[in-house]
């Protein structure tokens, strides 16, 4: 048997096992909507189970029921009651109250016992990694996790006080206008969710409870699923126990086919329908689960609208609802994951513009589609009426000209639609690539990225099903994002567009990459993406998770290919990083090791390309400023001058490019930074005066390139240090001057990001107690201690003025100076003055 159809047919049993045996045959065919073959094995596979589970004692049933008494403790919390009992396990109200935090929490705890003990607990732990990636203002927190005293894992997630989404929409009798505005904020949260490769599964209004303050919350992670390819259809449903609930499923999802961001846009369909209607699309009262089953998979349901005017709506629907919500709905419902929405945020995007007054994307079912679906269930049927159909001919003949002026008229949006993409791909393609190579063009590029952005955010709109299209934009996206604020390469510093632009390219390249099936070039490039998030991700939980995911899909690339060597190198160097992060160099250099093997590779491949040169260049100085933290300065100065050969010959090759000079700079100052290692302070000042002066030239080269200007920054602070411990006090100040002065000049060009705040306060935080260090330990002249103390009290009045600027602006958030910090550099200096 194939391996695809042996994944359905383990998938489709273990659901059917969980139906009553009454109606076990009902569901299987329904299940298998037709397919004899299919049909035959699956029933064949529940009879050896059944009997198979006669040699068991204990039933395949979920385990024992929890029970934690009021007041019972559970790690720091202390049980008040229960609040919910579900197929993972039992939920309770709890509080902590323990001097360190007061707060009220949901715990969750897995059930144990029975033959799915080990499945709960994989899906439960399952659960808690999800949920400790997603930080959304509409997904329930997770705070904390552990295990009971009896051992079973639990977790505490922020308590929601609130009504499920359906019941808060009849209590407060909303409006169409307010039902939409909410179920908005729920599409925010699973795009969101979808953004960080997370699949919810188990959308549905009880799943969604609502404050009284409007703020909708979504609950329940159980059986969501991270969404990397290589899982089958059987890991993807939900095996063993049904914890899934019908209605809200997909059909793909009871058929047991692979899963896809396309379930959690069908389930949201459905939720729409429910407030719009107060029913489900397929009614309250089929005879059994199995006649919901094949509705879900065969059955279209009725517009809204037409339920409504039916009566078939109960008390809390929506009087008269528009047409452009059927359509809305309607294309949510599709059958076909392919023909729904491409992600949410296309979903939420329709209901905006039809809240807007604005036409919808959403394409209605046209009669060619509607009449192959017919032709094809009612073949002979149709045999009888062709006689008909051609006498009728002749009554069409209006409605063919009407249908040739839409031609027309298609025909202009089309060209219209292929000149703004040709004009995008122009723009994106040959010209930035020709304006590129020009020195000094950082500012043109922007330029011409930020006016192909407004025709990325056009053709976002309408990519719809088409592939290529999809390649397209999201490559276009990943370009602009990569020069707004890309790591390690040339970049405007604002990273904050850059972290967007890469999530709009994520979103358009995850329905067809990261399945597990498409174009390994599309996998590649989502595994690129993801990797650049990873670097711009703050929180380091949800940077580790990033670089599984990343992993993950890397992994399912064809073996000993170029694209999947050259994502091994940009995966372990990121990984590298994170545990220099954590301060494991071991584990360091294990991944710079793997990242240098990668790279040398690729290099072996393409001896001539300047890529693959640059590439292992930094991996051999990686994996050297690893190995002087490991104390091992001999092997890491073998790399270095690897490194720089690289380096010169590049510098050679293409005088004019100023990232080569740049990543020269770095060769030379890694070695200055061993010889300052060895105590040889002179060759240390000597390397690294060298550094800044290649440095100097890239900037001068491309003053809009803040990594540039940060790199020069840093060569700044390294002349302060050596000249420092030189005993050369004043000297060390004046290039700490100069490396606040960069990010002064920052602030003044990007006084809106507040990234360039931080820089500034935080360069000149360093400055002042690297000066007073040196004061207090250093033997120095009188003159040298006052005119330092003078330097410091005017650095500490700067700071003092930016805090009070960040604060008469009235920007939001933390203010970049440390009150604490500021009060303890002020009492040092004036004890360093009461002593002079």
């Amino acid at each position: 048997m194939d391996t695809a159809v042996w994944r359905r047919v383990k998938s489709i049993a273990s659901l059917a096992l969980e139906q009553p045996e009454a109606e076990r045959d009902a569901y299987i065919r329904a299940a298998c909507a037709g397919e004899e073959a299919l049909r035959r094995e699956v029933q064949s596979l529940v009879r050896s189970t059944v009997k198979a589970a006669h040699h068991f004692e204990t039933p395949a049933t979920i385990g024992a029921y929890i029970a934690l008494a009021v007041d019972a403790r559970v790690g720091p919390y202390r049980v008040v009651r229960e609040l919910g009992s579900g197929g993972m396990g039992s939920v309770f109200l709890a509080e902590r109250n323990d001097g360190e935090f007061e707060q009220r929490v949901a715990i969750k705890v897995v059930r144990d016992g029975g033959l799915g003990g080990a499945f709960l607990a994989q899906r439960f732990r399952e659960e808690r990694r999800i949920l400790a990636s997603l930080d959304h203002p509409h997904i329930a927190r997770l705070l904390d996790g552990g295990t009971t005293a009896d051992g079973l894992p639990y977790v505490a997630m922020e308590y929601v006080e609130g009504s499920p989404l359906d019941s808060f929409c009849r209590t407060r009798r909303l409006g169409l206008r307010e039902r939409l505005a909410i179920f908005r904020d729920v599409c925010a949260a699973v795009h969101y969710a979808h953004q960080r490769l997370v699949i919810h599964r188990d959308i549905k209004a009880a799943n969604i409870l609502v404050t009284a303050d409007g703020v909708p919350k979504l609950l329940d992670f159980g059986i969501a699923k991270l969404l990397a390819p290589g899982l089958s259809a059987s890991e993807q449903a939900v095996t063993m126990y049904r914890v899934m609930t019908p209605e809200s499923a997909s059909p793909e999802q009871l058929k047991g086919e692979p899963i896809t961001i396309a379930a959690d846009g069908y389930a949201l369909g459905v939720l729409l329908f429910r407030l719009l209607t107060g029913r489900s699309p397929y009614g309250e009262a089929l005879a059994s689960e199995a006649d919901l089953v094949r509705a879900v998979c065969e059955t279209t349901p009725e517009p809204p609208s037409a339920v409504v005017r039916r009566g078939l709506g109960d008390d809390n629907s929506i009087d008269t609802i528009p047409a452009d919500l059927d359509v809305i709905v309607m294309k949510a419902l599709r059958k076909e994951p392919e023909r729904r929405y491409g992600s949410v945020e296309q979903l939420s995007g329709d209901i905006a513009r039809f809240l807007d007054g604005r036409p919808v994307l959403a394409a209605r079912d046209t009669v060619r589609y509607r009449a192959g679906k017919f032709v094809r269930r009612h073949r002979v049927a149709m045999s009888a009426v062709l006689a008909l159909a051609i006498a009728l001919v002749a009554g069409i003949a209006a409605t063919l000209w009407q249908a040739h002026v839409a031609r027309r008229e298609r025909a202009r949006a089309e060209q219209e639609f292929a000149a703004v993409r040709s004009l995008a791909n122009g723009v994106l393609g040959e010209l930035y690539d020709s304006v590129a190579r020009l020195q000094g063009s950082m500012g043109a590029r922007e330029i011409l990225l930020r006016r192909a952005s407004e025709y990325l955010d056009t053709l976002t709109t309408v990519v719809g099903d088409n592939i290529d299209l999809r390649r397209e934009t999201a490559n276009g996206y990943i370009r602009l994002a990569k020069i707004q604020g890309a790591t390690g390469l040339e970049n405007f510093g604002d990273t904050a567009s850059a972290r967007r632009n890469f999530l709009k390219a994520a979103a358009l390249l995850q329905p067809v990459a990261g399945l597990g099936r498409g174009d390994p070039r599309d996998r590649t490039t989502l595994a690129d993406v993801v990797l650049q998030l990873s670097d711009l991700e703050p929180d380091r939980q949800a940077r580790w998770a990033d670089l599984q995911r990343a992993q993950t899909l890397i992994e399912s690339l064809p073996a000993d290919t170029d694209s999947r060597q050259r994502e091994e190198m940009l995966l372990w160097f990121d990984v590298a990083n994170y545990f220099v992060d954590v301060k494991d160099y071991e584990r360091t250099k294990a991944a710079a090791e793997k990242e240098v093997r990668a790279a040398e590779a690729l290099f072996r491949a393409a001896p001539d390309s300047l890529t693959a040169s640059s590439n292992l260049s930094i991996c051999y100085k990686h994996l050297g400023a690893v190995l002087r933290e490991l104390h091992s300065p001999a092997e890491a100065l073998v790399l270095v001058e690897k490194a720089m050969a690289l380096d010169k010959a590049r510098v050679a090759r293409e005088p004019a490019r100023a990232i080569w000079r740049l990543q020269l700079s770095f060769a030379v100052a890694s070695i200055a930074e061993i010889r300052l290692d060895e105590g040889n302070l002179g060759s240390a000042l000597e390397g690294y005066g060298q550094a800044v002066e290649l440095r100097q030239a890239a900037v001068a080269a491309e003053p809009n390139d803040v990594f540039a200007s940060e790199s020069l920054a840093r060569g700044y602070g390294s002349m302060a240090k050596v000249l420092t411990r030189m005993g050369r006090v004043s000297e060390g100040i004046d290039w700490r001057a100069r490396r606040i002065a960069v990010y002064r000049d920052r602030l003044s060009a990007h006084p809106e990001r507040d990234s360039a705040w931080r820089e500034y306060a935080s360069a000149i935080s360093d400055a002042t107690d690297a000066t007073l260090d040196a004061l207090e330990s250093l033997p120095s002249t009188a003159a040298v201690r006052a005119q330092g103390t003078r330097r410091v009290r005017e650095m500490l009045d700067s700071l003092t003025a930016l805090s009070a600027r960040w604060t008469s602006e009235h920007r939001p958030g933390t203010n970049p100076v440390l009150s604490d910090q500021l009060a303890r550099s002020l009492d040092r200096l004036q004890r360093l003055s009461g002593g002079q």
